[in-house]
């Protein structure tokens, strides 16, 4: 990501959920309440004009979306699938008991403000690069805040994950925790990949579960970008945003060795399409 400017991705990721509520039925599949309040929060937030948010709800929006979508076919519908795996993964595990939850890269998804609503006793953490998450702040604060969540806007590239949350006073470590990483870890180097969840690790009890998305490999090893890889390679480059991690799903419990977590069966219906796995890892404290 350019560090001067708010994730390109993450405003995407936010218009094309609008948009998708148009095709197909979405608007009663999506989370509840996630439709308004990124609406919301995109406008508040200072990402987007109220103008671009109306215009994506027309349906000749969503018409191009789907017209763009050979790129990579799959991927329109993919968020809104990517959005209700994590929320039925994250609200799995504080039914169980977690304590805690952290957000890393939320961009402008709603989960924790909504969640934290609804679980009043659980702390919510977002951590975001300050040029998304001082913008998000600002949002979160005008749609009103919760006394129950953080954002944080940090760049863990210049700070070690485990010493930020030793230090946030709303952060218990090891206590029963979910992390959440969507549409993030592709965007890391393998040895940083690692490093997030072995950091993690430190600061998560038993029972901890941390749920994430990884990209599939490639013909060449490289993350698998479909038919146009070239093509999608090149975009992605230009607005600062490559992909630079990828493993298959067979392979994740030995990229994961001795980072302290390790995959777990998922137990859900959701589709997986596109270009990226959904994925649950377990705290291994053996």
């Amino acid at each position: 990501m350019r560090k001067e400017r708010p994730s390109q991705t993450a405003k995407k990721v936010a218009l094309s959920l609008i948009s998708l509520s148009r095709y197909k039925g979405w608007d009663d599949k999506l989370p509840e309440g996630m439709l308004e309040a990124t609406k919301k929060l995109l406008i508040t937030s200072g990402a987007c004009s109220e103008h671009l948010v109306k215009m994506s709800t027309r349906q000749w929006m969503t018409n191009v979306y789907l017209a763009f979508d050979w790129s990579l076919p799959g991927q329109f519908e993919s968020f809104g699938y990517r959005k209700l795996f994590f929320e039925e993964q994250v609200c799995r595990s504080l039914n169980l008991g977690a304590s805690q939850v952290l957000v890393m890269g939320g961009g402008y998804d709603t989960l924790c403000w909504r969640l934290a609503a609804k679980y009043p006793d659980v702390r919510f953490i977002e951590i975001d690069h300050p040029a998304t998450s001082l913008g998000k702040q600002k949002g979160v604060q005008e749609m009103g805040s919760r006394a129950n969540l953080t954002l944080l806007a940090l760049d863990l590239s210049t700070r070690p994950l485990d010493e930020v949350l030793h230090e946030a006073p709303q952060w218990s470590v090891g206590d029963t925790s979910v992390i959440a990483a969507e549409g993030l870890l592709q965007y890391l180097r393998p040895e940083d990949v690692r490093a997030t969840f072995a950091k993690s690790a430190l600061c998560a009890g038993a029972e901890s579960r941390f749920v994430f998305t990884h990209a599939r490999v490639g013909p060449k090893g490289e993350p698998d970008l479909g038919p146009y890889a070239r093509f999608n390679r090149f975009m992605l480059k230009m607005i600062g945003e490559p992909w630079l991690w990828a493993v298959e799903e067979k392979g994740l419990n030995d990229f994961l060795n001795d980072t302290g977590w390790r995959v777990e069966q998922k137990n859900s219906d959701i589709p997986v399409i596109g270009f990226e796995n959904y994925a649950v890892a377990v705290r291994d404290i053996s």
